[in-house]
């Protein structure tokens, strides 16, 4: 959980305070915001799995991508 906070802190949130609307993407508003409900309730449900898994490939630092990795694998151990 704490790599998707990495993830939010240091992508999402950094893209949402742009103050150029003419890159803004609504896609990545909309990612923001479910990424955000997610780390509100504390941990990835089931039903979010597969949303967390579509991020991975557009998370460019390594250490982050390979802890949320990590970290999906462990939930789906449980």
């Amino acid at each position: 959980m704490e790599a998707l906070e990495k993830y939010y802190r240091e992508y999402l949130l950094g893209y949402a305070s742009d103050a150029n609307w003419e890159i803004y993407d609504v896609d990545m508003q909309m990612t923001k915001d479910h990424v955000e409900r997610i780390l509100e309730i504390g941990y990835i449900e089931d039903s979010e799995i597969d949303f967390v898994k579509s991020l991975l490939p557009d998370i460019e630092s390594q250490r982050i991508r390979t802890e949320l990795e990590e970290y999906l694998d462990s939930i789906a151990v449980s």
